[in-house]
């Protein structure tokens, strides 16, 4: 009976703390709480998502860059349209870490997360339309350099060139050392 009589005086203690300011005040921290965990579990989520899902990444970007709203210049539109897959992959893989660097996330702005935001929308293309010039010339650099030093290597009028013997002194100081050594 007494086991009884406490857990009723327990059970009106906890309903009557719960009505009270403190335990509002346990009400916001426990909102809190799940507000920073659902920011967290996005971000997770994001990360996830841009890790692997890099093909489909790819082709979202290249249908974001072909529709008409995306607010990037038609030079850029077609570089992205004449790229093939695996170059569009490795080039998309640098943009996204490229743009989350910035502190932006790419596929949200491929998925339209941003249109109601034009201002912030506007400065992500912009970055967009930097980078890519930006990859672009240095791609384009080291081709250059790599033909540089392939046409540097190859000789040009076709003949192989002749190999370097060692240079007499040395032999016959090597044949020398080799004469005066003992012999065990």
């Amino acid at each position: 009976m007494n086991l009884l009589v406490l857990l009723i005086i327990f059970l009106l203690l906890g309903y009557v703390l719960a009505d009270t300011r403190l335990g509002r005040k346990v009400d916001q921290a426990a909102e809190s709480a799940a507000s920073s965990s659902r920011d967290l579990a996005d971000r997770v989520e994001a990360r996830w998502k841009a890790m692997f899902r890099r093909g489909s990444q790819a082709d979202a970007l290249r249908a974001w860059a072909a529709n008409s709203s995306s607010d990037l210049p038609v030079e850029v539109k077609t570089w992205l349209g004449g790229l093939p897959d695996g170059e569009l992959k490795g080039f998309t893989q640098a943009l996204a870490n490229y743009t989350q660097g910035l502190g932006f996330n790419l596929d949200t702005l491929v998925e339209g997360g941003l249109d109601d935001q034009p201002i912030l929308r506007q400065v992500f293309v912009e970055a967009i339309v930097v980078y890519s010039d930006a990859y672009r010339k240095a791609k384009k650099a080291l081709e250059e350099a790599e033909a540089e030093t392939k046409k540097e290597t190859e000789p040009s009028d076709g003949k192989k060139p002749a190999e370097k013997q060692t240079s007499r002194r040395k032999r016959e100081q090597a044949t020398e050392a080799a004469e005066t050594a003992p012999v065990a």
